[in-house]
């Protein structure tokens, strides 16, 4: 039988935290100062109509992208804004940008007061970016740090049987414990051990029962 508004199944999703970049094969990079991701997917619906009546309709799957804001990004990311540092201190504007990863948490409430129930860990693959405007202003009396605005596209990896990806995302929920700190290992790093973004069969086949 339904049970409707069960105390322990009230969930809801807020922040976002635990930005990392991950560039080539360099180590994985924090990213703080991280203040929003607003995901987005450039899908299709098309309808076909015969004799006035709708007699197929389907949605065609859109490439991932997104917006993401920060009070600032890590030094290593001006390579992938194409400002890279050709000098100690010296940075050179419209260059070829360099693709990355990116992973960040989005956290799961439950209904309970200051109940953090699990959290998604979202993966990005072969992203690429670029910086909206970027204003700056003269000193007044009322300070406000500037936020900057980056527009990101990904190319997709295939998982076998499944539509082309670059966004993955690992529900916490539906982990076993051991299984979750083995992927956060994995990610972040553990000890000496630098992380890494695995890919997605690669995870696949770690989360299998």
């Amino acid at each position: 039988m339904i049970e409707w508004d069960s105390p322990s199944e009230r969930y809801y999703q807020y922040g976002v935290d635990r930005g990392v970049l991950y560039i080539g094969e360099e180590d994985p990079i924090p990213w703080n100062g991280l203040l929003g991701i607003d995901e987005d997917h450039d899908a299709v619906t098309k309808v076909y109509y015969v004799d006035g009546q709708v007699y197929y309709a389907t949605v065609e799957p859109g490439e991932f992208k997104g917006t993401l804001s920060a009070l600032f990004w890590p030094d290593a990311f001006s390579t992938c804004l194409g400002i890279p540092e050709v000098a100690p201190g010296m940075y050179v504007d419209n260059q070829r940008p360099r693709p990355f990863g990116l992973s960040y948490r989005s956290l799961i409430g439950s209904g309970g007061e200051d109940d953090l129930f699990g959290y998604q860990i979202h993966l990005v693959y072969n992203a690429l970016v670029k910086i909206n405007t970027r204003n700056r202003t003269t000193l007044s009396n009322s300070f406000e740090p500037a936020k900057f605005v980056f527009e990101l596209i990904a190319k997709p990896i295939k998982l076998p049987n499944r539509r082309p990806s670059a966004h993955y995302i690992l529900d916490t929920r539906g982990m076993p414990p051991a299984k979750c700190t083995e992927v956060e290992n994995l990610l972040y790093g553990v000890g000496s051990t630098p992380g890494r973004l695995p890919l997605p069969t690669e995870l696949y086949d770690l989360l299998q029962p």
